[in-house]
């Protein structure tokens, strides 16, 4: 199957984060050692994409472009996409257009975090030219969340958006595999009460043609959406657990890269050698000279 193209989502004006957002989009704040843009971006290379649409509002364009470039030093292409209004994630899909043409895409919100078990390397065998694919995940309090109510048999049954009395503790987190004419269908779905094109009403849509389909997440994955100040000292708190324990970088894109076939261990020496002071560098330069040309 051709692997899918990527489409990133980092426009939002960020208010629940006031004032930390005040001049910084939120998908340039830190999460422990790098900016939280690089956990989404890490998530769609694991599912596969090297074509890649950044969604940003117009202001915000130079700063993620100064930040990731065109791609290529990561073996990846990366294509800016503005959306002048926050309009909603099915806005956003529906600008890509263009851009995904006739091929399935792997769309991830870019304050999402994913780790763990479910959320790796695995991701790349997802996918299908004909469902519309959506994960689910337990939280104590779905409310904030699209709530998704499944079946015994584990198939989807019903999807809504924040309900005051959710039927279910099983909430879809904001990573989501669509197949081929999922942007032209985005650009067609009516406004919300909020004004916004819902992430949540195209799913349904789907779900109303019998092509949904629902992986649940395992328990010793990890998932949580940064768009608080205390989900962001948490998810931080969980990155530094794991870098101090266990040595390892969770979501570096040079590293997935490298493992990935994308770039080779000499392309990888030069991208740790550009950060000379930084542990996130020294990182890079251990991965480099640890496994040589094996990858």
């Amino acid at each position: 199957m051709k692997r899918p193209k990527g489409v990133l989502l980092v426009g939002g004006t960020g208010s629940r984060l006031y004032p930390l957002t005040t001049v910084v989009n939120k998908h340039l704040l830190p999460v422990y050692d790098k900016p939280l843009v690089y956990y989404s971006l890490s998530t769609i290379m694991l599912a596969g994409a090297r074509e890649i649409a950044i969604v940003t509002a117009p202001p915000d364009r130079r700063l993620f472009a100064e930040l990731l470039g065109d791609g290529r030093s990561l073996g990846i292409d990366l294509t800016y996409v503005e959306q002048p209004t926050a309009s909603g994630i099915g806005d956003g899909l529906a600008r890509c257009a263009d851009f995904l043409g006739r091929d399935r895409c792997v769309m991830v919100l870019g304050d999402n975090l994913f780790h763990g078990a479910g959320f790796g390397m695995s991701l790349g065998d997802v996918g299908s030219d004909e469902a519309a694919i959506i994960f689910a995940y337990t939280v104590a309090d779905p409310r904030p969340y699209a709530v998704i109510e499944l079946g015994h048999g584990g198939e989807p049954l019903q999807i809504v958006e924040k309900p005051e009395l959710p039927t279910s503790h099983w909430v879809v987190p904001g990573l989501y595999f669509l197949p081929p004419g999922a942007a032209s269908l985005a650009a067609r779905l009516p406004l919300s009460a909020r004004g916004e094109s819902e992430i949540t009403d195209l799913n349904r849509r789907y779900l109303e043609r019998g092509k949904l389909e629902v992986i649940r997440a395992n328990r010793g994955s990890m998932w949580t959406d940064v768009g608080a100040p205390d989900r962001l000292f948490i998810a931080s708190t969980y990155v530094e657990s794991i870098a101090r324990r266990q040595g390892q970088c969770i979501a570096c894109p040079e590293e997935i890269a490298f493992r990935r076939g994308w770039i080779d261990q000499a392309q990888l020496a030069v991208l740790g050698a550009a950060a000379p002071d930084s542990l996130y560098g020294d990182y890079l330069r251990s991965i480099a000279h640890r496994y040589g040309g094996d990858q």
